[in-house]
């Protein structure tokens, strides 16, 4: 699945999944939302840090997740892009320190960092059962996440899961993805 014929998949792929995550009415996008919010909340409580993203293209929102854990006290983060596909977790205290970065995505302004958190939740265009995930193309949370320890978790739609993905050697896997239906440990092969 490498060479040419993988990345013509990827792109296919990536296109057709973008299509159906922009075809959601928003109504629809709270509502199971909502419920992957549910889903993933016990992962979350009591964690000492925990990387969240800011959605931007469709993909599951993390507001309340995010008002949560603030709320809990834990220390939370996001990622800001520094460019030639990296990035840094920085801290924020209210979700008012977020700012439109680059790819108009919000971002954190501070310049409280960490190399690690505890819990990552990545978002992704699609993912596979293995814990593969295809994200936007640009390599940031394969970058920095590569050799770190915690625990990755995807939020995805139950319609982002795919039979298989091709997987490069730099790519780094998750751990479980959290969908309207449920968890899905991608270690154990289960949904709880």
């Amino acid at each position: 699945a490498c060479g040419a014929h993988g990345t013509m998949m990827k792109s296919e792929l990536r296109a057709q999944m973008r299509a159906r995550r922009e075809a959601l009415p928003p109504q629809e996008r709270a509502r199971l939302g909502a419920r992957i919010a549910g889903h993933a909340w016990p992962l979350l409580e009591g964690a000492e840090s925990v990387l969240l993203y800011a959605d931007g293209f469709g993909e599951v929102p993390t507001g309340a997740l995010a008002r949560r854990l603030l709320a809990q006290g834990t220390a939370l983060y996001y990622p800001r892009t520094l460019g030639k596909g990296r990035m840094r977790a920085v801290r924020v205290r209210d979700l008012s320190e977020l700012r439109p970065g680059r790819m108009g995505i919000l971002e954190p302004e501070g310049t409280e960092y960490t190399e690690e958190a505890q819990i990552v939740l990545l978002p992704g265009i699609a993912f596979a059962r293995s814990g593969a995930r295809l994200g936007f193309g640009a390599g940031y949370y394969d970058r920095f996440l590569a050799g770190k320890r915690g625990r990755f978790v995807a939020l995805a739609y139950s319609f982002q899961i795919v039979s298989a993905l091709p997987m490069e050697t730099h790519d780094v896997p998750v751990h479980c993805i959290v969908t309207e239906e449920g968890v899905y440990d991608c270690i154990k092969g289960e949904l709880k």
